[in-house]
């Protein structure tokens, strides 16, 4: 399983992708707790996991961080079509998937097609038959599923514990330990 990295110079090593000016450390003892709580079976917010205002705000620092570093990446023009394609099936409401390929967080009418293939529209085989969906090189499949996971983690900064008691925290779990492989992916691009 990842861990969320443990580097004290996260927050103020100004060749760090991830360092956003003068931020306090990380606590990467307390998020690895909760990703690992989170993912155990059973447990419920209320019941073994509650976030504390603290958590809040490293998830807030995580995803901004996060978000510094996908920001450029959106100006890619595969993301770009990427996005006007999304945009027009969602208008016609083609673009439905209560799933997620495995592992990730992008929806199943998503499909990576690979190292460099260009971004279509294309019929996707599915349990019904066939549905439509969009074919995207890995990058953009990578950076969507990114996007996405950081959205998610957003999410529980906004709602609160009153709101999350008694719902499973496997997202969040799951959230964290993506996040996490992305520090790692980030950090040993740059060297």
């Amino acid at each position: 399983m990842s861990e969320i990295p443990t580097n004290p110079d996260l927050s103020d090593n100004p060749t760090d992708p991830m360092a956003q000016g003068p931020q306090p450390a990380l606590d990467t003892v307390r998020l690895n707790e909760l990703m690992q709580a989170s993912l155990e079976p059973g447990v419920l917010f209320g019941r073994g996991v509650e976030l504390t205002e603290n958590d809040r705000n490293q998830f807030n620092q995580i995803t901004a961080n996060v978000e510094k570093v996908l920001d450029p990446m959106y100006q890619d023009a595969d993301w770009q079509a990427f996005m006007a394609l999304v945009d027009e099936g969602t208008k016609k409401g083609v673009l439905m998937s209560f799933a997620a390929h495995e592992g990730t967080s992008v929806p199943t009418w998503c499909v990576n097609g690979g190292e460099d293939p260009a971004v279509k529209k294309i019929m996707r085989t599915s349990e019904g038959g066939s549905a439509p969906g969009i074919q995207v090189p890995d990058k953009i499949f990578n950076l969507y599923h990114w996007k996405n996971t950081n959205e998610t983690l957003k999410q529980y900064v906004a709602r609160s514990n009153e709101t999350l008691r008694g719902t499973s925290p496997k997202q969040l779990g799951q959230a964290l330990k993506h996040l996490a492989s992305f520090v790692k992916q980030t950090r040993a691009s740059e060297q």
